[in-house]
């Protein structure tokens, strides 16, 4: 479908381009081209991809389509995850996107000429692999700190259409969130 047609896009080649030249510990599959890369890697070009077009799914000007399941797959699939474990991280993930939107008035900020998926995108992802990586409280406080502290740099976005710099962001909180975490790095 959608999906499919995105993939030819100039940031989408940029993001994959980049991908494959981190390489990395072959964890989690560049949809559409069947590439192998690191699970962060995976969820960075897989919800680049996903999102490219804007017909992601809208919570409040925060667009989780694109975070949300690229991020429980990839990391899902990097720890052999059931299915019925991914889905659950899937709802975590789309639950507190909704709460967190609604408790920031992300559509007003949005109309502000902030993008508040850059800012909310990095703690639903750090959530979402903390579940699938099973997480202990400590440990998952720990990464939100550092989700927390990548967020605040993000700042505003130069405009709507900036959707590689949101995922580039988003990945890089939740690198940053599980850098601390050596199976990951």
């Amino acid at each position: 479908g959608i999906y499919g047609a995105r993939v030819n896009k100039p940031w989408c080649a940029a993001g994959l381009q980049l991908v494959r030249h981190q390489g990395g510990t072959k964890q989690s599959t560049v949809w559409h081209f069947g590439d192998r890369t690191s699970d962060i890697g995976g969820a960075f070009v897989n919800g680049l991809f996903a999102h490219s077009m804007d017909f992601s799914d809208d919570l409040g000007a925060v667009q989780v389509g694109g975070i949300v399941p690229s991020t429980a797959l990839a990391v899902g699939e990097s720890v052999g995850a059931s299915g019925a474990e991914v889905i659950i991280a899937i709802t975590i993930g789309y639950d507190l996107a909704a709460r967190l939107s609604q408790t920031i008035d992300s559509q007003a900020l949005f109309l502000k000429g902030i993008q508040p998926t850059a800012w909310i995108g990095g703690f639903v992802a750090t959530i979402v692999a903390g579940r699938l990586l099973d997480l202990e409280v400590p440990q998952l406080a720990s990464a939100l700190g550092i989700a927390a502290s990548t967020a605040l740099k993000s700042g505003s976005s130069p405009g709507p259409n900036s959707f590689p710099s949101v995922f580039w962001n988003t990945s890089t909180q939740l690198s940053d969130s599980l850098i601390i975490f050596p199976t990951l790095s």
